[in-house]
């Protein structure tokens, strides 16, 4: 019998078109896509019907201004971490104009319009990824754990974070309990109180003010691509750290281009803000001083988990319950590849604990 492996013969020829466009969802990326393009002419016709796609862009640089000297937080640590969040490189990135009136980076010359651009080439893309470099902000080089995870409609709807002083495997966390029974130093956080301190509850509220306002700048971003890419359904964006996520489904994009065609003159305080403004919300908080994840074999110092949502109207503390329940069975039960398992572990088990504090913010 003669072999079909004849010189010359194109295999992929023989797979229908169904078949190699689910092979293009599966590959994602802009940058890998757009350079199969000029393997041949039938690529360069399917290609553009890919409906998921994935982006990822590079840093900017900044625009050198004039220095212009800024009052000292050395002394005041809570002050130094609320001025590294509110000079966010992302809040510069996302501006819609500049103090000197030039366009920003996340505009006519920047993500949006490179996204927009992008997206011309992919007639067909419904499902949108956004990666964004991982700059400014909270970092955990200092050891700190932080992962959020908002939705997003015409305005916020929810969002999960998960916070940690530390992170150590257990068994690190092991050996530092031997040393401790042996008379060495051991950690401080062994003798730490189950409830929060003053300090430590300052803390926590400058992690929940970082992560709403990095998600409402990413927001006011997905808006505008929104806007002008009306076959786009569903849009993620997140950063190359994968520490927070935005996510926007077919029912949230379509309930934001409905606000947005009703309410075509925005908000002069929005235009300031060049951020979605957040409603007020009521949050609920979860802590533990340790906390063992056993099937991530990691242990969690400081643990906290606050879960947030829009204070609309009077609800009962059922009602609070198992709405809170629904956001976090939502954020666990996301099957985004890319989903940290330290994180839906940490949730489910610090959703166990019994006590809870709950707090409220006023529209921002």
């Amino acid at each position: 019998m003669q072999s079909e492996t004849i010189s010359g013969l194109d295999h992929l020829d023989r797979l229908p078109d169904e078949l190699l466009l689910a092979i293009f969802a599966r590959i994602r990326d802009v940058r890998t896509l757009v350079g199969l393009l000029s393997l041949c002419r039938r690529f360069r016709s399917l290609v553009p019907l890919s409906d998921s796609v994935s982006l990822s862009f590079p840093w900017p640089q900044p625009v050198v201004r004039p220095h212009k000297s800024r009052p000292s937080f050395s002394k005041n640590p809570l002050g130094f971490l609320l001025d590294r969040i509110l000079r966010n490189p992302i809040r510069r990135l996302v501006s819609a104009k500049s103090r000197g009136g030039r366009a920003n980076y996340y505009d006519e010359v920047g993500i949006v319009g490179d996204i927009t651009e992008r997206l011309r080439v992919f007639s067909e893309a419904r499902d949108v990824r956004v990666i964004l470099p991982c700059e400014g902000g909270l970092s955990e080089k200092d050891g700190t754990f932080l992962r959020w995870r908002a939705s997003y409609g015409s305005q916020i709807r929810s969002c999960i974070i998960l916070g940690a002083s530390g992170v150590r495997s257990i068994e690190e966390e092991l050996l530092q309990e031997k040393a401790a029974s042996n008379g060495e130093e051991g950690p401080e956080e062994m003798l730490a109180p189950t409830s929060l301190s003053d300090s430590e509850l300052k803390l926590r509220v400058v992690w929940i003010i970082s992560c709403l306002i990095a998600a409402s700048y990413r927001h006011y971003m997905m808006r505008k691509v929104i806007a002008a890419c009306p076959g786009l359904r569903t849009m993620v964006v997140g950063d190359e750290r994968r520490q927070g996520r935005v996510v926007m489904g077919e029912d949230e994009v379509s309930d934001t281009r409905r606000e947005d065609n009703e309410c075509v003159v925005q908000d002069d305080d929005e235009n300031t803000l060049e951020r979605s403004k957040a409603p007020e919300l009521r949050m609920k908080l979860w802590h533990a001083p340790s906390l063992e994840l056993p099937k991530c074999r990691r242990v969690l110092k400081g643990a906290t988990l606050v879960v947030i949502y829009p204070a609309a109207g009077d609800a009962s503390c059922i009602t609070q319950d198992r709405h809170e329940d629904s956001i976090l069975q939502r954020g666990i039960e996301d099957e985004d590849e890319e989903e940290d398992e330290v994180f839906v572990e940490a949730v489910k088990e610090l959703r166990k604990r019994n006590k809870s504090y709950l707090m409220e913010m006023n529209s921002f």
